[in-house]
């Protein structure tokens, strides 16, 4: 038997499937004779065809360049784009906005640290808060087992954060 593969125009339904593979067929019935073509077996599909997948090392969402981000793409900014874009807006140079922002890490740290509340008001507000002590349960085994108390950072975003984030678009 010849494998014979028949691509037809996508959309008439009087063509076949461009995707399937098609083989001389010698038995009976709608497809009988020696010069007919059948579905091969394993080519038959059913159903709505599959979606186009994503090459192999790409998401969906993806980290480009800044600008509207549509339902497939989500944007990042990291340190260095804000520390340019930052810069630009307010005439200054790129090194000072570095060491402004190292200061601010230098000094949330410490903040935390002495167990401070941060509040730049419209902005943010971190915190230092506790988790108190609890049982968990391991999700493999499902052994019980004692989770201690920890300190962890809170994150609040201020009323301007918030306002920018609920005027975009959902």
């Amino acid at each position: 038997m010849t494998a014979v593969v028949l691509r037809g125009s996508p959309g008439t339904p009087r063509w076949p499937d461009p995707r399937a593979t098609w083989q001389r067929s010698s038995r009976s019935g709608p497809f009988a004779g020696a010069g007919c073509l059948a579905p091969r077996a394993s080519a038959r599909r059913s159903g709505p065809s599959p979606a186009p997948r994503a090459p192999v090392g790409t998401s969906r969402l993806r980290a480009e360049s800044h600008g509207t981000a549509n339902a497939y793409e989500r944007k990042h900014m990291n340190k260095a784009e804000l520390v340019s874009a930052i810069a630009k807006r307010a005439d200054v140079p790129a090194s000072t906005v570095d060491s402004v922002l190292a200061g601010l890490q230098e000094e949330l740290v410490d903040a935390i640290t002495r167990g401070e509340k941060v509040a730049v008001s419209g902005l943010i507000t971190v915190e230092r808060t506790q988790r108190s002590a609890r049982t968990g349960r391991n999700p493999q085994t499902g052994e019980s087992i004692d989770i201690p108390a920890a300190n962890t950072v809170k994150v609040t975003a201020g009323s301007n954060l918030k306002k920018a984030a609920s005027s975009v678009p959902v």
